[in-house]
């Protein structure tokens, strides 16, 4: 379980487990992200109803394996989640996930899976553009346990220092 670390940033106040999971898969051919994703690319996939590369319908591997180890705490903010496949599959677990996205029909998605997962109860949604999550309804909210799975290689380099921080 070498590969989480404490995260000491100030963008998520009193996070005690950041868990970043794009470092740790890479590039992977399940995935089809690659660096050169950028925000208006996706918005773009979104928005034209487009079949979404990363729309894999189930948690990421490590994000299962995290939570076999017993890595994941508490409240979890899910940075990114898209379609909230990562959020949903915590919540059948048992834990309480918060997930944000800065796309409208991508949060739609999520809820609408949570729902039919029965795990709404558990998920809470939200519009957050990630580069300034806490104007998005995060201000001021403590989290367990944050994850980020193909949100910050979306952003280059000069973008990624601004997300952690």
């Amino acid at each position: 379980a070498a590969w989480w670390a404490l995260f000491v940033g100030t963008m998520f106040t009193y996070a005690n487990y950041y868990l970043n999971f794009s470092k740790l898969l890479g590039v992977t051919p399940e995935s089809k992200v690659s660096n050169k994703t950028s925000q208006q690319q996706i918005i773009a996939m979104y928005d034209a109803g487009m079949e979404i590369p990363w729309d894999v319908r189930k948690a990421q591997p490590a994000l299962e394996r995290a939570e076999k180890e017993g890595l994941i705490k508490g409240l979890v903010l899910d940075a990114g989640c898209g379609f909230g496949d990562n959020a949903i599959y915590l919540a059948k677990k048992g834990y309480r996930c918060v997930g944000f996205d800065f796309s409208d029909k991508a949060i739609e998605v999520a809820e609408k899976r949570a729902a039919e997962a029965g795990v709404s109860h558990l998920c809470e949604f939200l519009v957050a553009d990630a580069l300034d999550a806490q104007a998005g309804g995060l201000k001021g909210r403590k989290f367990d346990t944050i994850l980020d799975s193909a949100c910050l290689q979306c952003f280059d380099p000069k973008l990624q220092v601004t997300y952690l921080a």
